[in-house]
């Protein structure tokens, strides 16, 4: 997909039409905890203005989760468990929920249920999960999810 952009950084600018995973390319050498890592992913997984490339896909989702990125974890939790890892697969869901990922709740969940979770384990996700979420509470947080939820939109939740 074409994109017209000028990007200007401390040590680099670049101009012009370029494709949005050459600039996503250009975002991870100067801000590689950002985000971009996913979603280059994604763009190399599933082939969007870019060549389908699986493995390089999954590397910018291994290198996102590293960085603190829950849904590349829980990207990477769906990878392992269709491998037949679900200790991988757990690991990285157990993860995601600590840093206060919900989608990572309803699978640990269903883990427990199958026996590959121990109840502590479970426990102590739902725990991580709960305080993770709590130290981002704010007024001003709570009115814009308050909003979002009275718009239609699931999405919503802490």
């Amino acid at each position: 997909f074409p994109v017209s952009a000028e990007i200007r950084s401390r040590d680099w600018s670049w101009e012009g039409d370029h494709t949005g995973s050459q600039l996503l390319s250009k975002s991870v050498e100067v801000d590689p905890a950002s985000s971009a890592h996913h979603t280059l992913g994604q763009a190399y997984f599933n082939g969007s203005g870019c060549e389908t490339n699986r493995q390089r896909g999954l590397e910018h989702f291994e290198i996102a989760a590293k960085n603190g990125n829950g849904v590349s974890r829980c990207f990477l939790a769906d990878f392992a468990l269709r491998a037949g890892d679900e200790t991988l697969a757990y690991k990285h869901l157990m993860i995601a929920a600590k840093a206060g990922y919900m989608s990572a709740i309803e699978p640990i969940k269903r883990g427990y249920m199958e026996g590959v979770v121990t109840k502590e384990e479970l426990a102590n996700a739902l725990r991580m999960n709960k305080e993770s979420r709590d130290a981002l509470r704010s007024e001003s947080r709570d009115r814009a999810v308050a909003k979002a939820i009275e718009d239609g939109d699931s999405r919503a939740t802490y």
